[in-house]
Parts: structure tokens; sequence; C-alpha cells
């Protein structure tokens, strides 16, 4: 609720999360969201009101440490050309998925979590990955 001393000083939102809906990241004019559990997941652009839902977000099991930078998110999971071990996904501001773990995922799972964006590269607990 919001309350202000003249409808002057109100203003109109520019989003609001569907109901039941989860904010999964955010930076400058997009955020990351999804609108019900297990449904895919969604990048809106805030300034133009254009969504984007990333390629098989929803197929991914497990998925989590979601991570938006520069209109491009990662995250870590399980999808079906990893199971049963994890792999890192980077969906391009088109949404648009790339798996960014080696063909032969290690048993292992603990090198592929944690993305954090480098300039140029993405780092994954101790591996660093260009793209």
């Amino acid at each position: 609720m919001l309350v202000t001393s003249t409808a002057a000083l109100a203003y109109t939102p520019l989003f609001a999360l569907p109901t039941g809906g989860q904010l999964l990241g955010a930076e400058t004019d997009r955020v990351l969201y999804q609108a019900e559990s297990g449904g895919p997941v969604v990048m809106r652009q805030l300034s133009t009101g254009t969504e984007v839902t990333l390629e098989q977000s929803a197929a991914i099991q497990y998925v989590r440490g979601w991570r938006l930078d520069a209109g491009r998110v990662v995250a870590f999971g399980s999808g079906q050309d990893c199971a049963p071990s994890y792999c890192v996904y980077l969906w391009n501001s088109a949404g648009t998925i790339t798996n960014l773990t080696p063909r032969a995922p290690s048993a292992s799972v603990i090198y592929h979590q944690h993305p954090v964006r480098l300039v140029g590269c993405f780092s994954f607990s101790r591996e660093i990955y260009r793209r």
C-alpha cells in the first residue's frame, strides 16, 4: 500500500508480478521472473514492456543460481542433456539456451554451480568458460 499527500505524488508501477509469481533476478531495466511454479522463466524489459521466454527453462530440473547480467541469463540445473549431473546454462537476450558445461560433466557437481559473470567470460566455482 502506498499513501501520498496528493494524487500527483502517486506513481503507476512499471510491472507487477502475477499472483504466485517469483522474482528471480533484476538488473537496470530488466527483471527475471517465473509466473508459476514449474513454468517457464521470463525476462522482461521494463522500459519497453517486451518479454522473452527462456527456451527450455521449464524443462530443467533442480534449476537455481539464476543470474541476470547485460541481458543474458545464467543458471545451473539438471537438463536432459546433462542428467544426472548439473550443468550451467546461458540464455542470450533472445532467450536461446546454450549449455556451457563441458560435454562430459564430472560426477562432482560443485564445479558447475554458483555462476559469476566476469568480463567476457563466466566463472563457476573454479572453472572459467569464455562466451
